[in-house]
């Protein structure tokens, strides 16, 4: 078959990823994949690389803002037209839209990560999905979302969840915390992603004192960069007494998620958060907000569970594992157990190639008809 892939950028993220993992697996197996990011290449190449490693063509459109969207749908529909796709895939948000408007029909699948809230990207994606013949998604939360935010119906929805390298994970040697400055023996409760208004990031700054008080042996370490850069990376250099420290975002976060004592993510909304799902793998505790995605990978465990924004309670639900390695640690091997028997990388690439397959002869039998 032959399968283009469109997407907002090609930076390093969960989204991006994914994509590299579908496109990469569907590659392996034969199929001819293609691969257009809106955006210009990132500074950050290890998507890229991954993908040109596998020899798969990638096109960049070259946006770096909405004045640049005419330019880039024309670049966008010509290398669709060259292509002639049985199937075309887009992701997020910007994607799903500007493909649309390509028009290039029921060929196209949407895929949707993110349950946002916003209103007018709503109304604009309700519009955007109209046509498609399926749509993506990669939880059964945000499913429930599109079908009641934007398309009304049950039909063209599909749930395929992300998949992780479990075994990258579960193999990764302890990051020694040394190398930046910690004690060698801390005890670290660590956040790993954008550092961005969606994150909940207010959560941990109200209760980092408690989390990681001064003096004592337990850290707060938050990995990564974005738009609260600046004021996370003056928290841990204005005040180094405290037990808060920010670093860089990272290649390859197998070390650190292997040496934390529990993961945190105070998302305001997600879709599956990778990041979640790493720290699983890895065989570590998350202390997660009860957001799209977060409840279907930690279940029914309340102790890895607090209502969105209640700092108070994300700082109980961590405390219960920063003051008990062994239930962190029985913890963990259930999680970890748990990615390897439902989240599978090779899982994710055969969901996908049997909905592109089933669309392709879909697509073909109406041609000939």
């Amino acid at each position: 078959m032959r399968i283009d892939f469109v997407i907002t950028e090609l930076d390093v993220g969960g989204a991006e990823s994914a994509l590299a993992h579908i496109a990469v697996g569907l590659a392996e197996r034969g199929d001819d994949v293609r691969v257009f990011s809106l955006a210009p290449p990132p500074a950050r190449k290890g998507i890229v690389e991954r993908l040109m490693n596998a020899s798969i063509p990638i096109e960049f459109g070259n946006a770096t803002s909405a004045f640049h969207f005419p330019a880039t749908l024309r670049h966008l529909r010509s290398w669709l037209r060259r292509g002639k796709a049985d199937v075309v895939q887009s992701f997020l948000f910007h994607a799903n839209v500007l493909t649309s408007i390509a028009g290039i029909g029921r060929s196209h699948v949407a895929g949707v990560r993110v349950a946002d809230p916003s209103r007018w990207r709503s109304l604009v994606e309700r519009w955007a999905l109209r046509s498609c013949p399926s749509i993506v998604c990669v939880s059964n939360a945000v499913a429930e979302f599109v079908r009641h935010r934007l398309v009304g119906s049950v039909d063209r929805v599909r749930v395929i969840h992300n998949g992780v390298d479990a075994d990258r994970f579960a193999g990764a040697s302890p990051a020694p915390w040394t190398d930046v400055g910690l004690p060698a023996d801390a005890i670290v409760t660590l956040f790993v992603g954008r550092l961005h208004q969606q994150k909940g990031l207010d959560c941990l700054e109200e209760q980092a004192d408690s989390i990681a008080p001064s003096g004592s042996d337990r850290w707060l370490v938050l990995v990564g960069d974005g738009p609260l850069k600046s004021h996370w990376q003056s928290l841990s250099d204005q005040k180094p007494n405290r037990n808060v420290r920010w670093l860089p975002w990272m290649e390859d976060i197998s070390g650190v998620m292997a040496a934390c004592r529990v993961l945190v993510l105070p998302s305001r909304y997600e879709g599956m958060p990778n990041v979640v799902l790493e720290a699983m793998a890895a065989g570590r505790p998350v202390v997660c907000s009860d957001v799209e995605g977060s409840q279907e990978l930690v279940g029914n465990d309340a102790r890895q569970r607090f209502s969105v924004g209640d700092s108070v309670e994300m700082n109980q639900k961590l405390d219960e594992f920063l003051s008990d390695a062994s239930l962190a640690a029985k913890t963990g091997r259930a999680n970890q157990a748990l990615v390897s028997e439902k989240f599978s990388i090779d899982a994710m690439v055969e969901r996908y190639h049997e909905l592109y397959e089933s669309l392709g002869c879909q697509n073909a039998t109406k041609s000939v008809s």
